[in-house]
């Protein structure tokens, strides 16, 4: 039975959440598993597209690294069963592999005051920092465009849990506090590398458990935190 909690005048349904943990795993095992067994599934791209976010799709397969343990979290029905379609044909080949799940369920609230989150490794591609380097002149556009980048992170997942959010308002909107670029890029998948900033920003949202912003999160980038 799904359970619903109102806050706000708004219903939101809970999403079924799977935290998967796994021992000396590395992300792009997933991928290339696919890629090199594809005859194994029944349509490996929509498989692969699970874990394969593109620009401003909320990835829901994720990927962390907890107390030094990797932690894949698959928020919603499709992505846990991509999750079990993908462990048991890798299993067959990898025995031995330890792989324990815990089962969470998330539902959007909205706080009353803002909460404060650190994204670190937030990932973006080369159109968006190309728009960024036109504005580094411009500081508070500069800054209004990696918040709308943020937002862009967060309006699929409200499609997730079912919510309606007013674009108009601006009333749960990121509100970035402080940004550092890196200065150097990071691997993705294919051998593609990419520009990544470190943000504390401030929300109404009470994100979920392992949340992920920005590119590649399947490989484990865009990490946020609570920030006490």
């Amino acid at each position: 039975m799904k359970h619903k909690i109102k806050i706000q005048k708004f219903y939101f349904t809970g999403v079924p959440v799977k935290v998967y943990q796994l021992k000396g795993f590395q992300g792009k095992e997933i991928l290339e598993f696919i890629d090199k067994n594809a005859g194994l599934f029944e349509d490996a791209q929509d498989l692969k597209a699970c874990f394969h976010n593109k620009e401003n799709t909320y990835s829901k397969i994720q990927l962390s690294s907890e107390l030094g343990e990797l932690a894949l979290t698959a928020y919603g029905k499709d992505e846990i069963n991509a999750v079990k379609q993908w462990w048991k044909h890798y299993k067959k080949q990898h025995k031995g592999r330890l792989f324990m799940q815990t089962t969470e369920k998330y539902v959007l609230q909205i706080l009353p005051e803002p909460k404060k989150y650190v994204v670190n490794n937030l990932l973006i591609n080369r159109k968006k920092y190309e728009q960024l380097q036109e504005l580094k002149n411009k500081p508070e556009k500069y800054k209004a465009e990696l918040e709308k980048y943020l937002m862009a992170n967060l309006l699929p997942l409200f499609n997730l849990v079912g919510y309606w959010h007013d674009r108009e308002k601006d009333d749960l909107k990121p509100d970035i506090l402080h940004y550092k670029e890196h200065q150097k890029m990071f691997k993705v998948y294919h051998n593609y590398y990419r520009n990544g900033f470190n943000i504390v920003f401030e929300t109404r949202l009470l994100l979920p458990h392992l949340f992920r912003m920005g590119e590649s999160t399947a490989l484990g980038y865009g990490t946020v935190k609570w920030k006490h």
